[in-house]
């Protein structure tokens, strides 16, 4: 410290002296940072709050650690997970299990580093303890693509997060004919008026989901629909699908699994019924006409 309020004074009075200019500074590193071992001596969040800021796992202790407990006592030289063992504490040994289980899914998206992998995780892992890592990196991956499309965009669209990627344009915006991507990595080709989606082919991982009329940028009207791998005749409502073949399907769903809960394990009809609105319970009593089976379950 001495030293280096002497070489500031020499700076400020008489110019740099030899070897002040080249001292280098010392590199101020967190213990909080590492500070895996007393993580392990408090709780599991602050181990995961420990291992996800990028604790050393291979830090050694430099003295004797005591246990929790007041009778054991680890000795220096020992690694934040050898000290759980040790001690037998369970809630750690638990969160490094965590850790290690959470740690291999989430690597494997971050390696991808792709809109649709993140959304997936966010989908399938609800309780990650990388969640909000994989949200700042959607995030920051949904940024980059937008800056990208934004630099190859030809005009401009009225619809959020698309870009117009080639076609007409009439005075910046888009008009006509073209290609249109979203940051999400969808895509549509077909027809705009104004930068409005009016007709085209909507486009999921480079395969058409939807071909039909669209109005403000969302799917609208009647259409041509991919489903389980084969097309049919759909109509959307504002980008919900409401034909009656989409709607008697998914009733036929819920339909089933209310027979799965009510016969495959004995129980008695409960509240289910009180969930469907009126219209779903006369589709339903249609269903039980055509299987010949009447639920016990719409009300009557």
């Amino acid at each position: 410290m001495r030293s280096i309020l002497l070489c500031l004074l020499l700076v400020m009075g008489a110019g740099v002296v030899a070897g002040c200019a080249q001292q280098p500074a010392k590199k101020v590193t967190s213990e909080a940072g590492n500070n895996l071992h007393q993580a392990v001596l408090s709780d599991s969040k602050a181990i995961f709050s420990a291992l996800i800021d990028g604790a050393d796992e291979t830090r050694l202790s430099r003295r004797p650690v005591a246990c929790p407990n007041g009778r054991d006592r680890a000795a220096a030289g020992v690694t934040a997970r050898d000290l759980a063992k040790i001690c037998a504490l369970n809630y750690a040994l638990e969160a490094f299990a965590v850790y290690d289980r959470d740690l291999q899914s989430w690597q494997t998206v971050r390696s991808v580093n792709e809109v649709d992998n993140y959304q997936a995780f966010l989908r399938a892992e609800p309780e990650n303890i990388f969640r909000k890592k994989a949200q700042q990196a959607l995030a920051a991956r949904l940024q980059q693509i937008r800056a990208e499309l934004q630099a190859s965009s030809q005009c401009a669209l009225q619809e959020p997060d698309w870009f117009w990627m080639s076609g007409e344009c009439l005075q910046g915006v888009a008009q006509g004919e073209g290609i249109a991507r979203h940051t999400e990595g969808h895509e549509f080709r077909g027809r705009v008026t104004d930068g409005r989606f009016v007709q085209g082919k909507w486009l999921e991982n480079n395969r058409i989901v939807y071909d039909g009329s669209f109005a403000e940028g969302l799917r609208h009207g009647d259409g041509i629909c991919l489903h389980e791998g084969a097309y049919e005749p759909c109509r959307y409502y504002r980008n919900d699908r409401v034909d009656d073949v989409f709607v008697q399907r998914r009733l036929m769903a819920r339909h089933l699994e209310y027979l799965r809960t009510v016969r495959g394990s004995g129980g008695q009809p409960g509240s289910w019924s009180q969930q469907i609105s009126a219209e779903e319970k006369n589709m339903l009593r249609n269903l039980d006409r055509s299987s010949g089976y009447h639920s016990a379950d719409t009300g009557e």
